[in-house]
């Protein structure tokens, strides 16, 4: 009964050891060619203006990450196995609004769709965004509608 015992406590190590070395390999491991940080092009808006509010349709990707999610905010993320995605999100009172160039730079990770999946037909063939985000100021919101061509994708760096 005690070798019993001693073989499933040294099962339980040897797993726990290739867990861990693989979860070690990964995390330094090198960043995917289609992972990519969005950032949005600063859209035009006054020093007292604040995003209080946002909403971008990801085609042809999936998000996978959010690396600085701003305090005082509820985000919903959708990620729909067509490679359609959407996220969102809302200041939950004034004060978490935050200023547009606290918010446009590398705001979303996400992943392209991959080329083999390209060729399906309705599959998307390349990543489009589109979105908005709303400025607020003294009582007053306004919308700014993004294009596609208002969002830069640029290569995952690697994190260590």
């Amino acid at each position: 009964m005690n070798r019993c015992r001693t073989r499933a406590c040294w099962a339980i190590v040897v797993s726990a050891i290739v867990l861990f070395r693989s979860l070690a390999g990964t995390s330094g491991a090198a960043p995917r060619a289609d992972e990519f940080e969005l950032s949005i092009v600063c859209p035009k808006y006054d020093p007292a203006e604040r995003i209080s509010k946002f909403y971008f349709q990801i085609s042809g990707g999936q998000v996978i990450g959010l690396p600085r999610v701003p305090i005082g905010w509820t985000l919903n993320i959708s990620n729909d196995p067509s490679w359609s995605s959407e996220v969102s999100g809302a200041a939950i009172v004034g004060a978490a609004f935050i200023q547009p160039r606290q918010f446009v730079r590398e705001i979303i990770t996400i992943r392209a769709i991959p080329d083999e999946l390209k060729r399906y037909p309705g599959a998307p063939e390349r990543t489009m965004i589109t979105g908005y985000v709303d400025l607020y100021k003294i009582d007053d919101t306004r919308r700014v509608t993004l294009a596609n061509d208002d969002f830069t994708m640029s290569p995952r760096q690697q994190t260590r």
